[in-house]
């Protein structure tokens, strides 16, 4: 299995890779190549979050819990004083940050759920549902940023697997078909729930009609 630091350079190089053909090739503005690069390598640390104390999993809940925080303060009006904003803020941000991240590393396994292809497209629907709610970006822009990270979750799978084989010795190693799998197939509930959350989330964003059509559009270009 590849380490963090191999994670993040691979995925970076790839991403600042794909940037610079997006410039020159697909007329790219340098700050979407940018933001393109950067989601990959999001995407490439990602399946990660299932490893206890990782900095990947403590990283991203704590992320999650200073969202929680804030969308919590958009929800105060009119404004409480200081000292029962700090308690509630701090409140929010310790249930999030230590009480999800404990519950969520106590039901993961490592290569298990989050190592697998359906895992990918909940990650790029997640995503593209920040990316279109959130940050109030148009459809198109929303599902490249979707597709940026499930590229960067593809690579890091790939290069776990890649790992998973002792090329020198001419063998596969025990870990070998436990990262690019289509779901994790010793919890079929978890995998199903996981699906079930997919589709919802897939329901729930937006057409996917104009990033269709900004592919036909470099397959007829190009091909």
């Amino acid at each position: 299995m590849a380490n963090l630091a191999t994670h993040v350079r691979v995925a970076a190089s790839i991403g600042c890779g794909l940037g610079v053909i997006g410039i020159g090739e697909f007329g790219l503005s340098v700050n979407d190549a940018c933001v393109g690069a950067a989601l990959i390598t999001l995407g490439g640390v990602l399946p990660d979050i299932d490893v206890d104390h990782s900095k990947v999993s403590k990283g991203l809940f704590s992320l999650i819990a200073l969202v929680a925080s804030l969308a919590l303060l958009t929800r105060f009006k009119p404004m409480p004083n200081t000292l029962w904003l700090i308690v509630m803020l701090a409140l929010v941000w310790g249930i999030v940050r230590v009480g999800g991240w404990y519950l969520f590393t106590r039901f993961t396994v490592h290569r298990g759920i989050y190592h697998s292809l359906l895992a990918v497209s909940l990650f790029a629907l997640i995503t593209v549902l920040i990316a279109y709610y959130g940050a109030r970006l148009d459809a198109l822009s929303a599902w490249l940023s979707g597709i940026a990270i499930a590229v960067g979750v593809l690579v890091h799978l790939t290069l776990d697997e890649l790992y998973s084989v002792d090329f020198k010795g001419s063998r596969l190693k025990q870990s070998f078909g436990t990262a690019l799998k289509i779901y994790d197939y010793k919890q079929p509930l978890n995998s199903f729930l996981m699906f079930v959350l997919s589709a919802t989330c897939f329901w729930l964003s937006p057409s996917p009609k104009p990033a269709l059509r900004w592919f036909q559009g470099l397959w007829h270009t190009f091909v």
